[in-house]
């Protein structure tokens, strides 16, 4: 049985992947320490802080044969600067990238979209596209992802965009607009409600992981993960207020929305030939999904 680590377990992405990939591996799930209690009995729960370089020969005798690595910190997440959280991704990765190094294990590292910076009316946003780092957080997935490349001989990296599906501590305007909506209150979008964002539905991402690892189809590349399916602040909030058959009004804030013109518009051509993946869950059921999550 393959023995996969993965890290950030109990994050949006990790949470999916351990309830999926629990039964057909054995799976190996890290958190930062404190953030984790026991879920299901076949799961092997660690709890250990992976900026520390401790964690690497403490990790490396595990012996993984994959290592699915999700941990980041997120900004907007809590108090701390974007320096800090440069500071701590940085070690993080580069601890991951050590470990995957030293054992040669296939190493499936979580990217973002955000490397391609606000590419403004830009549309179809391929993997060869130029980058900006709009900010550090961007900057040092550039990083990583560069570290990858040259330090690693088995990699997948996925960049991957505004994933939902679980209600998160850090708010996304779609997790928002699903909270008020349920609670019958008035959405507000800033400017005129026409920047365009678009959703990747954190099962669809899961699936595609499970896929290669069951198959033990190990491609090596960079890859946009996208539905592909670009909306509207306005229209998502008309969406989502339909979807929760809520009474709740829309709105302008009356705010300037610093990002009016931005159109997220990536190609996922490349992971739909070399993947043979393409994303099956729509929007519309995707939220109707997180609105039942968010009633319990």
């Amino acid at each position: 049985m393959l023995r996969v680590l993965l890290t950030g377990g109990s994050g949006l992405l990790g949470s999916s992947l351990v309830s999926k990939l629990r039964n057909k591996f054995s799976l190996y799930s890290i958190a930062k320490k404190g953030n984790y209690k026991t879920v299901y009995a076949n799961v092997n729960y660690i709890n250990i802080d992976l900026t520390s370089k401790d964690c690497i020969p403490i990790l490396s005798n595990l012996k993984p044969d994959i290592i699915i690595h999700c941990a980041a910190v997120i900004p907007g997440n809590g108090n701390i600067t974007e320096e800090s959280i440069r500071k701590m991704n940085s070690s993080i990765d580069k601890n991951i990238i050590s470990i995957s190094s030293k054992l040669n294990c296939y190493l499936i590292f979580m990217s973002s979209t955000i490397v391609y910076g606000y590419s403004n009316n830009t549309f179809n946003i391929k993997e060869d596209s130029p980058l900006h780092a709009i900010s550090l957080y961007a900057q040092q997935k550039i990083e990583t992802e560069m570290l990858i490349i040259n330090k690693i001989n088995k990699f997948l990296i996925l960049r991957i965009n505004a994933p939902f599906g679980q209600p998160v501590s850090n708010k996304t305007v779609l997790t928002l607009f699903c909270e008020q909506a349920i609670q019958n209150k008035t959405l507000f979008y800033h400017g005129s409600g026409s920047r365009m964002q678009d959703f990747t539905n954190v099962k669809d991402i899961t699936n595609l992981i499970y896929s290669k690892l069951i198959n033990r189809s190990y491609t090596k590349g960079i890859f946009n993960i996208s539905s592909g399916k670009p909306i509207s602040m306005i229209n998502l909030a008309k969406l989502i207020v339909q979807t929760a058959e809520s009474n709740s009004e829309i709105r302008a804030s009356g705010l300037i929305d610093l990002e009016e013109e931005y159109k997220a518009d990536y190609s996922v051509e490349k992971a739909k030939i070399q993947l043979g993946w393409e994303p099956k869950i729509t929007l519309k059921n995707g939220i109707s999904d997180l609105i039942k999550i968010m009633k319990k």
